[in-house]
């Protein structure tokens, strides 16, 4: 199986929030660094505390995006290359969140 090859978690159900199987839209993380996101529908806001407290445990220095409530972000419109933040905008993933982004991690965002 996996598990003997890679760490992996298995994190508690949330009932309530049937997508929260798609773990990457509540974080960005790069190294031990995370900016937890503000996802971009309203539905899915719920799931991010499980995620902060998951990755706060594990060590990651987080940044909270919900900071600023303008902010929009759905983590699986980001990619990193190693040198580069490619983040696709659209209606739940906007400007906002790509300023964020940049300085958190301090790297260009294209």
């Amino acid at each position: 199986t996996l598990r003997r090859f890679v760490p992996t978690l298995c994190l508690p159900a949330l009932d309530e929030h049937p997508d929260s199987v798609f773990v990457e839209d509540t974080v960005v993380a790069i190294g031990n660094k995370a900016v937890i996101t503000n996802p971009g529908h309203p539905s899915r806001r719920g799931e991010v505390d499980t995620i902060r407290d998951v990755l706060l445990q594990l060590g990651y220095e987080t940044i909270e995006m919900r900071d600023n409530a303008s902010a929009l972000c759905d983590g699986g419109d980001v990619l990193y290359t190693g040198r580069h933040l490619f983040v696709g905008l659209s209606e739940r993933t906007n400007q906002e969140a790509v300023n964020i982004l940049a300085h958190a991690f301090n790297v260009d965002v294209i």
